[in-house]
């Protein structure tokens, strides 16, 4: 998540009086009483909060720990603050990440064409149309068939 704010390809919208007016008229326009974006707005804005008191620390075995600072509740305890909003922040950077990484797979259409051994020729190039799609390997060893 880190290496996807520095490259800002994770981006927060901005936060303003302007923002919040026009989510809370949309939200008057669309008749939304539940999960509105002028809720959003403000969980988005209480997410900024948060991570901006992320504290990163070392273990004894030498690994990064990212934890909330210490609050203190009553006399002599202490709490930690809670970082629902940036686990789900986390969770969802991993989910998009992996989404967006993940290879697409090519269609395999098959046109036909082996059964009869006839070629379509394309009158506009003078060339042979592909007869089926396919991947490289395959492609380039049908190439000379007939």
């Amino acid at each position: 998540m880190r290496k996807d704010f520095e490259d800002k390809s994770t981006l927060f919208p901005r936060f303003d009086s302007v923002s919040l007016g026009i989510s809370n008229l949309e939200d008057g326009l669309k008749g939304r009483m539940f999960d509105t974006l002028e809720e959003c707005v403000l969980e988005i804005e209480e997410l900024k909060d948060e991570l901006s008191m992320i504290q990163m620390s070392q273990t004894a075995n030498g690994r990064d720990r990212w934890d909330t600072p210490e609050i203190i509740v009553g006399a002599g305890k202490k709490d930690k603050m809670r970082k629902d909003r940036y686990s789900a922040l986390m969770v969802a950077n991993m989910a998009a990440r992996t989404i967006s990484r993940t290879p697409t797979v090519a269609d395999y259409n098959f046109y036909g064409g082996f059964a009869n051994g006839q070629l379509d020729m394309d009158e506009d190039l003078g060339k042979s149309k592909n007869l089926f799609t396919g991947p490289n390997w395959f492609e380039d060893g049908m190439k000379d068939v007939y």
